[in-house]
């Protein structure tokens, strides 16, 4: 991690920290509450990883900034989910980001927090709605507050229309979930609907999905 001594770290080499959006295995007697069940077990672990790493008070809003942007993890390589936008340009995002850092990192609410970023960056080459959402999330977690929708975005949105086939818009309430899935925040249902997609689409083709009430 960087600490307030020590420079901001340059955007480090692609690896994975945690898995990126791969299809789980569909079991055979699968429901929703087992995928949320499988999510809690294995993947909210690397999830609550990444707000430790990225909400450490032991660094300062800039060097948090530039950390979040250039998508560096706890173990100094970049996040999978920025490997094909590349180094240079999420440095170049840092870049932007930072001389906004003191502000980005006082917002008390995700959704304007989310805006400022997509209005600071999200103009940039490579630079789309999964790749804002990430960075706004990890600013965020420096600054404590977190998302109370779901944002959807790549494979997030296709998971999202596993469950709402006729689904328009970037953002979805929590109120309008299966009551299974409200029993994660909106940034792990994010994460969810991504990982668990084709689970979500087995469960969608045997009419086994839990209508919201």
């Amino acid at each position: 991690m960087t600490s307030r001594s020590k420079p901001a770290r340059s955007c480090g080499t692609a690896r994975p920290y945690r898995r990126g959006c791969g299809a789980a295995r569909t079991r055979v007697n699968d429901s929703l509450d087992a995928i949320v069940d499988d999510y809690l077990a294995i993947e909210a672990r690397d999830h609550a990883d990444e707000v430790v790493h990225y909400g450490t008070k032991r660094t300062s809003p800039r060097d948090a900034v530039r950390t979040a942007a250039c998508s560096i993890e706890a173990n100094g390589n970049q996040h999978s989910h920025q490997r094909r936008i590349g180094k240079a340009r999420m440095r170049d995002v840092a870049d932007r980001l930072a001389p906004h850092a003191e502000t980005l990192t006082a917002y008390r609410d995700f959704d304007a927090l989310h805006d400022r970023v997509e209005s600071l960056a999200g103009g940039m080459e490579r630079i789309g709605e999964l790749a804002v959402y990430d960075v706004a999330e990890r600013i965020g977690m420096y600054g404590g507050v977190e998302p109370r929708q779901v944002y959807l975005h790549s494979g997030t949105l296709k998971g999202a229309k596993e469950l709402f086939p006729d689904l328009r818009g970037n953002r979805l309430a929590m109120s309008a979930l299966p009551p299974p899935l409200r029993r994660l925040t909106a940034a792990q249902v994010e994460n969810l609907l991504c990982i668990y997609k084709a689970r979500l689409r087995a469960l969608r083709q045997k009419g086994r999905v839990a209508a919201p009430v």
